[in-house]
């Protein structure tokens, strides 16, 4: 008798095992391991520090990581593709077609000097260029790690084989740069996003090209997939679609942004099989459910926020975090501020102390003095805050977001 109840016991430890385990693939259970989250502490317990690697001459632009977590691909503006060992950090560059000559082959390899670096007149120096069509965007890795695309301003999709490196093929069709790709969990399935304001389907198994989704009414920034054959797209249209593939449909979710913004999605991420996190360049975050067309939650200013300058103050504004919040007018505020005639016009300004000059945004103060080329900066928007790229831990409380203040959030 004591044997059969302890067999029942087991099996009803596994079945609410199983029971959980599904609920949390699909969704319907969270992970609650925010709270629980440590950082560690490198000089109280001897972590090792945070290592870098420098490998590209500009900007890196996209990394992704094997699920296996013993590899990671970045892509950056001056078009190189570098493929990191993560144990030994040792890096090896893959070639596009056209790039593997002898010469670009031994300067990888470190053995002639790259002509950026130094040596001879400023005029006779190449340097990259971040403009060029071959600057790189998007990278991604497929859940096996059998095969590695990336994409940029030549608008093709280049895959690689992902563990040797070696070029398998090009695929044209995009009008536009390629901003983003994924791929479909447990498949060969690719998804790729355009400027050109359309997200193409290929099978790298095939190797050939299945569907093209119209519906983005303008560029394509961002798309994100997991097993289920749905996708979640946003853009510069302030709006994200879940496209449904097999049903050939599309759902439309639109966010319409704080005071004054100017806020494209920038970004977006599935949490789960039917909620996903974005983030915009007013500076917030939204968590969205595919059973509302609004944002669940908005956290506003999630990296901080710095006052806008006088001549941008009718666009998005967000900056560094600890900065004095100053909220944007609103448009019934501007418009009062535009009617008033010079008579009107208070004679000590907002955040104008006593005697202070005001700044009239062209370089010259109210009583003609100044720099002229002061006015520049009031000509370029503050552009810190806003949030490029949020990450997730899938099925879980507990996500992340990076902006331009340099500052990784969780």
């Amino acid at each position: 008798g004591g044997s059969d109840d302890e067999g029942d016991a087991g099996k009803d430890k596994l079945g609410e095992k199983l029971k959980r385990d599904t609920a949390e693939a699909s969704g319907r259970m969270q992970r609650r391991i925010a709270a629980g989250l440590k950082l560690p502490d490198v000089s109280t317990q001897g972590a090792c520090a945070w290592t870098c690697k420098r490998g590209h001459r500009l900007a890196p632009t996209a990394v992704a990581l094997s699920d296996d977590e013993q590899k990671a691909y970045s892509v950056s503006k001056d078009g190189t593709i570098l493929m990191w060992d993560l144990q030994t950090m040792r890096k090896t560059r893959l070639f596009r077609p056209g790039e593997c000559s002898k010469a670009s082959q031994q300067a990888a390899a470190g053995k002639v000097k790259d002509a950026s670096e130094g040596g001879g007149a400023d005029w006779v120096r190449q340097k990259a260029r971040s403009t060029s069509q071959l600057a790189l965007h998007a990278v991604a890795v497929s859940s096996d790690g059998a095969f590695l695309a990336v994409g940029g301003g030549d608008k093709k999709v280049h895959v690689f084989d992902g563990r040797s490196g070696e070029f398998i093929q090009s695929f044209p069709g995009h009008r536009d740069a390629v901003t983003c790709l994924a791929f479909r969990e447990g498949s060969h399935q690719l998804f790729s996003g355009s400027l050109d304001r359309t997200v193409k389907l290929w099978s790298l198994d095939d190797r050939a090209y299945m569907d093209t989704l119209f519906g983005h009414q303008a560029e394509v920034l961002a798309l994100d997939v997991l097993r289920a054959e749905r996708v979640v797209s946003s853009g510069g249209d302030r709006a994200c679609r879940v496209w449904k593939i097999p049903e050939e449909s599309q759902l439309l979710y639109r966010y319409g942004g704080g005071p004054g913004s100017c806020s494209a999605i920038d970004t977006c991420r599935y949490v789960t099989g039917i909620e996903w996190l974005s983030g915009s360049s007013d500076g917030s975050l939204q968590l969205w459910t595919q059973l509302k067309k609004k944002p669940v939650s908005v956290v506003r200013h999630a990296h901080g926020t710095r006052a806008p300058s006088a001549g941008f103050a009718a666009q998005c504004s967000a900056g560094a975090a600890g900065e004095p919040t100053q909220p944007l007018p609103s448009q019934q505020q501007q418009q009062q501020q535009q009617q008033q005639s010079p008579a009107e016009v208070p004679e000590q300004r907002e955040g104008q102390q006593d005697g202070a000059a005001v700044d009239l945004g062209n370089g010259r103060n109210a009583d003609g003095g100044g720099d002229p080329k002061a006015g520049l900066k009031e000509s370029v928007p503050d552009v810190t805050g806003w949030v490029q790229s949020v990450a997730v831990c899938r099925g879980s409380d507990l996500v992340a977001s990076g902006a331009g203040d340099g500052v990784v959030r969780l």
